[in-house]
């Protein structure tokens, strides 16, 4: 085979390959918005799961705007659970206690592959996630 197509061939599956990533970037990331007359769920003020049927009304336009809708009860209740976990045991470290590296700070995360959660630490960096003040305390899912 000639190398010159076999580099066109490369090319192309790669591209290719960029473009189905690109799509599935989207779609994970793309803001759902109920049809007229569709079901939807969404995490109300106190981080229950409400349900309301889109009419398109003033009521549905603020609770799309200003929350993440859900097509199903348990997304959205997966959701909520997470909310909840995370203000329960979120801990605000002061700037004393990030500057002191003999204190772990401990951070919950969320293994994809595996599709669970777990807690790790580290000691001298400062991360936008979920921070706890102890390894040990129990928190369910």
């Amino acid at each position: 085979m000639d190398i010159d197509k076999k580099i066109e061939e490369l090319r192309k599956e790669f591209n290719e390959k960029v473009d189905e990533l690109k799509r599935e970037y989207k779609e994970k990331n793309e803001k759902w918005i109920p049809e007229e007359g569709e079901e939807y769920y969404f995490i109300d003020e106190e981080l229950n799961v409400g349900w309301n049927w889109f009419d398109n009304d003033d009521t549905d336009e603020a609770i799309v705007k200003y929350n993440k809708v859900f097509k199903t009860e348990e997304e959205a209740q997966e959701y909520a659970d997470y909310l909840k976990a995370r203000k329960e045991y979120s801990y605000e470290f002061s700037k004393e206690e990030w500057e002191d590296t003999r204190i772990d700070k401990y951070y919950i995360y969320y293994d994809y592959e595996d599709n669970n959660m777990g807690i790790s630490s580290y000691s001298a960096y400062k991360l936008s996630l979920i921070h706890i003040s102890e390894p040990t305390r129990h928190w369910a899912m």
